[in-house]
């Protein structure tokens, strides 16, 4: 048998095997859900889009373009702005919300919210888009997922982020009249 013969002999033997052994096991795609009380409401964020969760961080106060701008805090050498989830969720401002996420988009901003109620891995498909119900909370959450304690509806960061951009745009847009 020559090299030729051999290396083909080897290529008809691997394409023969690949129809003869048992298909890959099915992989279902799983995304983690951090579960939260905001506002006395439960809402999940996708973990994939925070960068970090702190519980009872210092958030200094400082006058800023819209209301729910909690104030600041720092957070690995910089300094964080960091808003009330609830209030831009239309549960009105929070008294002492405890925790706070870093969402992973750039700049970086801090959310602050009541509790967390756990974590939950759940399969991709889980997760259904939401009946339009209007509102802040509408346009900031797109999505719900099912639980064993109910419905929840999933926090969109970037929805969030883009609303929070938006109001501070036309804030200063106003400011420059």
């Amino acid at each position: 048998m020559t090299v030729e013969t051999a290396d083909l002999a080897e290529l008809r033997h691997a394409f023969d095997f690949a129809f003869a052994a048992p298909p890959a096991p099915w992989v279902e795609h799983l995304e983690d859900l951090l579960m939260v009380g905001v506002g006395g409401s439960p809402y999940a964020i996708r973990v994939s889009a925070i960068s970090g969760l702190f519980a009872d961080r210092r958030i200094t106060p400082v006058p800023g373009p819209i209301p729910e701008l909690l104030g600041v805090a720092g957070f690995r050498g910089s300094i964080v702005a960091v808003y009330d989830l609830g209030a831009l969720l239309g549960h009105g401002r929070s008294s002492q919300p405890r925790w706070l996420v870093l969402d992973s988009g750039s700049p970086t901003m801090g959310l602050a919210f009541d509790t967390i109620d756990g974590h939950l891995r759940t399969p991709f498909a889980s997760i259904a888009l939401a009946p339009s119900t209007g509102g802040a909370h509408g346009a900031m959450s797109h999505e719900v997922v099912e639980t064993a304690e109910g419905v929840r509806p999933v926090v969109g960061i970037s929805a969030v982020r883009a609303a929070v951009e938006e109001r501070t745009k036309k804030f200063d847009h106003t400011r420059k009249r």
